[in-house]
């Protein structure tokens, strides 16, 4: 069964000439720039990230026996981690952030590489394959 595009219309009322003056329509501006991704807020959002799995890896640690605990992990991924001092809680969650952030800062030049490449037109999407298209 074939899916029929619904076209979405402003309500009524609504000035659409004064509308496409103010909010200027995307496709126009070149949508590919869009999909590329931004390398500061990658890099924040993982940074932040990898900071809240850390407290909450420490929060575990408080939590279950020792047999349990994310220290030894921690400890090898972390340099110069010791678990439970503060100066080590710090230290933890400074280079935790740096490790998200680094992340971004090699995970986003590869991908807008290999997008600006065309390498994404390759893919197929769900709704082109129910039409038969590519």
């Amino acid at each position: 069964m074939r899916r029929r595009s619904r076209q979405i219309l402003p309500p009524a009322g609504i000035n659409t000439e004064r509308l496409e003056r103010v909010v200027p329509d995307i496709r126009l501006k070149g949508l590919k720039d869009l999909d590329m991704l931004n390398i500061k807020v990658v890099s924040w959002s993982l940074g932040v990230f990898t900071s809240i799995s850390f407290l909450l890896c420490v929060i575990y640690g408080l939590i279950v026996p020792p047999s349990l605990h994310m220290a030894p992990f921690l400890e090898l991924v972390l340099p110069a981690f010791k678990w439970l001092t503060l100066p080590g809680f710090f230290l933890g969650l400074i280079e935790s952030f740096l490790w998200g952030a680094y992340a971004g800062l090699v995970f986003v030049p590869i991908y807008n590489f290999f997008y600006k490449s065309g390498l994404h037109k390759a893919t197929f999407s769900p709704a082109s394959q129910e039409r038969g298209q590519r």
